[in-house]
Order: C-alpha cells, then sequence, then structure tokens
C-alpha cells in the first residue's frame, strides 16, 4: 500500500489504570486536608461535591461533524518496506510526494490520548494531539497520487474512526471509575468524620481546655459576646463527654433508601392488590419494614407544622422523615408536595428526606423526569447529589441558610394493574 500514516502513536504511554488511581489517591488525601471543624459543620455531600468537581476526569469526545482539512502539503515520504519499488525494511529511502490531514476538534482532557484503556485493540492509532484538536495524517507518493487518492482519505476517516473506539473504550472506564470514585469518596469522608468525633470526645475527657486555631475556628463557630474578664479565680472544670447532634451518617442514609426500595419493588410486583390503595396504608407497610430494621419509627408523627408520614428519630430529634404521595400531575407535586415536605415539616436542624411517589399513570418516565424537574427548580436547590442505586438524590438549603443544607431523595413506585 502506498498510504503511509504519520503521527505520533497514540493511547500507549501510560495505563489509565494507573492514572485513575492516582486521582483517587489525591482526592482522598484533599479530604484530609479539610480542617477538622470545616469537616464536622458543613454537609457531607458537599464536601464530597466539592471533591469530585476538582478531581474528577471528565469524558473525551471527538466532534467529527467540525472536522477541517489543512492545506495539502509537498512532503518526502519515506518508502521504506515497500516491496513493489524494491525498498528493504531497514533502510530509508525518500521520494517526493505530499502530507494530507484532516483535525478533528475534541472535548476531554489531551493526557488521555496517551492512555491506554483496559479494553484495547492490536493496533495503535496514530495522530498529533494539539490543545483542543488532533490532526491525523498520511503521506502519498506523486507517483500514485492520482490513482491512490480516494483510498488516502478512506484511510485518514478510518484511522480517525479508530481513535473514536478508542476513547469509547477510555469513556467506558471513566463511568465505572466515577461509580466508584464518589463510594470511596463517601466512605472517606464519613470515616474520617467519625475519627474527628472520636479525638473530640477524648478531649472532652481530659478535664482541661483544649488549644485551637482561633482564625480556623472563627470561620465555622458562631460568634458569641466577649464577656468581661472576672477577678475571682477560676474553678476547674470538669467536661462532659462530647456528644454530636444526632445525625444519620450518608452510609446509613443509603441503606434506609435502598431499605425503602424494596417494600416499593413488591408495590410494583404486587399492583393488583396495592393499585387501589390510600397513602395511608402503604405508608404503613414502609413503616413496618423500618420499624424492624431501625426501631421506633412512626407515622403521621408531629413536626415542625405538620405530621408527617415517616419518622425515625434519635434522641429526641428526627434523623430521617419521608412523606408518601400519589402523583397527581406537576401541579399539585410543585404546589402541595414540595411546600408540604420543605416548608411544613422540615426545620433546620434535619439533614435527610425523601419523597416517595406511588405512580399510576403510563407514562412513568414522563412522571419521573416532571419531578426531577420541578425539584432542580426550587428556589433551595443546591445540586444534584450522588444517586443511591437507581434513586436521584439533591441537595437543598434551608430557608435563609445556604450553610445547612438537606439532602432529598426522590423514590417511585409504578403501581399499574393495565
Amino acid at each position: 500500500m502506498a498510504v503511509y500514516m504519520r503521527g505520533d502513536v497514540l493511547f500507549d504511554e501510560y495505563s489509565l489504570s494507573s492514572v485513575l488511581d492516582t486521582q483517587t489517591r489525591h482526592a482522598k488525601s484533599a479530604v484530609f486536608r479539610i480542617d477538622a471543624d470545616e469537616l464536622l459543620h458543613r454537609p457531607s455531600d458537599k464536601i464530597i461535591l466539592d471533591i469530585l468537581e476538582e478531581y474528577r476526569l471528565p469524558k473525551i469526545y471527538l466532534n467529527q461533524n467540525k472536522i477541517t482539512a489543512l492545506p495539502v502539503e509537498d512532503a518526502l515520504v519515506d518508502v521504506r518496506g515497500d516491496f513493489l519499488r524494491f525498498v528493504p525494511n531497514d533502510r530509508s529511502t525518500y521520494v517526493d510526494g505530499v502530507r494530507i490531514s484532516l483535525r478533528v476538534p475534541y472535548m476531554g482532557h489531551s493526557k488521555l490520548f496517551r492512555t491506554k484503556p483496559n479494553t484495547y485493540g492490536l493496533k495503535l492509532p496514530r495522530g498529533l494531539v494539539e490543545e483542543n484538536s488532533v490532526v491525523v495524517s498520511c503521506q502519498l507518493p506523486n507517483d500514485v497520487l492520482a490513482t491512490q487518492r480516494e483510498e488516502a482519505i478512506a484511510c485518514l476517516r478510518s484511522e480517525i474512526d479508530s481513535i473514536e473506539k478508542w476513547l469509547g473504550w477510555i469513556n467506558d472506564d471513566i463511568d465505572k471509575w466515577m461509580t466508584q470514585f464518589g463510594a470511596v469518596l463517601e466512605s472517606t469522608v464519613e470515616s474520617r468524620k467519625t475519627d474527628i468525633l472520636e479525638m473530640r470526645k477524648t478531649e472532652a475527657q481530659l478535664g482541661v481546655p483544649i488549644e485551637r486555631d482561633d482564625a480556623v475556628a472563627a470561620t465555622y463557630a458562631v460568634p458569641v459576646p466577649k464577656r468581661r474578664q472576672s477577678l475571682q479565680p477560676e474553678a476547674r472544670h470538669t467536661y462532659e463527654p462530647f456528644e454530636p447532634e444526632p445525625c444519620i451518617s450518608e452510609i446509613d442514609f443509603g441503606n434506609i433508601i435502598t431499605d425503602i426500595g424494596k417494600v416499593l419493588a413488591m408495590f410494583e410486583r404486587l399492583a393488583v392488590t396495592h393499585a387501589e390503595a390510600r397513602e395511608e396504608r402503604l405508608r404503613d407497610q414502609i413503616i413496618v419494614q423500618l420499624h424492624s430494621i431501625y426501631g421506633a419509627g412512626s407515622a403521621e408523627t408531629f413536626s415542625k407544622r405538620g405530621k408527617t408520614d415517616i419518622y425515625l428519630p434519635r434522641s429526641g430529634h428526627a434523623v430521617f422523615i419521608a412523606e408518601c404521595k400519589w402523583w397527581n400531575g406537576p401541579k399539585a407535586f410543585k404546589e402541595k408536595v414540595l411546600p408540604q415536605l420543605l416548608d411544613r415539616y422540615i426545620v433546620w436542624r434535619d439533614t435527610h428526606a425523601a419523597i416517595i411517589l406511588f405512580i399510576r399513570n403510563r407514562n412513568v418516565s414522563s412522571v419521573i423526569s416532571q419531578a426531577v424537574e420541578l425539584i432542580r427548580q426550587h428556589p433551595r436547590f443546591v445540586a444534584d447529589a450522588l444517586p443511591i442505586g437507581e434513586v436521584k438524590t439533591f441537595m437543598l438549603h434551608k430557608n435563609g441558610d445556604e450553610d445547612r443544607q438537606l439532602r432529598l431523595a426522590l423514590l417511585t413506585a409504578p403501581i399499574q394493574v393495565n
């Protein structure tokens, strides 16, 4: 063949697995660089989302709709190995020819062109990687240009398709890594918080004041008026063991959502039994499941300005509340369901909640999409949070306090007879 591909060999310098492992290590290290007071005061999801945004590796894509051709240039073509010219493989022999090049824009990190994915082909593509594009080139001797021009163009297109296939393998690896990455960060943040709380308990039992960095503490602590210094000698204080504010971990929240999901799956499977049931009857079955696992779960429990459907308390405070509703259209969801939970039931101290939607409609996907968009349009919406399996979750701030956030899960149960 008289067509000679030119450019750097791609996807052969680093292992993509090693690059992703390095990103994970750096992200975990970032958790330990966060000041302890900040880690305890800020919601875990907000910390995780910030680190994800900093260390995530975006996928990479070619934009073949924006391919442009570079001017055809004169070139000296090395025809070594061309048996029709009787040129051996071990000797460079140059003839006059041309270079034909196509420029393909891409979106993503250029370093990924140098990484080898877990799945790969035997033939490595070639190209010249620039800041926002990759140039694919081939050379053709002048004496065959007229007869093999179309073959050369086909080779360029084939090389671009090959690069896109390799990028697809890379993106598959990044997708799998991102799923694990979120779980690793969540576990690291929760483990770090637990360790810090244990250290604080130890400090509280020492019986003497603890030295702190006032500059850091002032950032996260509520300022208090300075008191006039007493002239009387201070009595020695006995410090009580540190008791953190009642709250469930993100892992426990995930377990609760998963356990509710098992009950909803039963509703969906036994639709004939549950399709005409009132919300209260369906709610009671969820309560039975949660009570058997976590204890002390209750229904119709007073919170703020109403009675919430599902209420899990610890030490006199709710650590999880949920509202159960049949879907009655986007207007009802926006004007009744969301305000009922967020304005009437959620208090400043609450950090985890859920909306459980029972759906009779046939167009279930459309209903879920509408509910998701209405949550995102809510004035207190902050960001999408990490999903729990297939359950979408969201971060919302408290009314008037953007530093106090709530993680809200949206669970859905299609209960259809027909």
